[in-house]
């Protein structure tokens, strides 16, 4: 059996950034990817605000999009050339409805 990643372990305090970096290939995106359950772990327990996340699914795995992020360390890949800046920023707010596009603009003062 060949693993991609092994024995990780480790804590972010409340407020805290993790920055995570390493060799091409070593399983940066592989380890943030599981945390963030884009995929799947084979064994272990994720802890995030007290409770395992590695059961969750669907509109659970969706509420907990809100309260995590990754940036993925090529941003060549991760932004959408055919967006603004702001749009990419704000698409994530959207989807969560957490605000709509006009209120953040007006907010912002890119709206009359």
């Amino acid at each position: 059996m060949i693993k991609a990643v092994d024995g990780v372990s480790f804590e972010i305090k409340e407020g805290k950034t993790l920055g995570l970096v390493g060799e091409s290939g070593c399983g940066k995106t592989t380890v943030g990817r599981t945390i963030l359950r884009l995929t799947n772990p084979t064994e272990g327990e994720i802890i995030f605000d007290g409770r395992d996340i590695t059961s969750l699914n669907g509109s659970e795995l969706k509420k907990l999009g809100r309260e995590m992020q990754i940036i993925f360390q090529n941003p060549e890949s991760s932004l959408n050339p055919r967006m603004k800046i702001y749009d990419s920023i704000a698409e994530p707010l959207r989807i969560h409805k957490i605000c709509n596009k006009n209120s953040k603009r007006r907010k912002r003062g890119y709206l009359s």
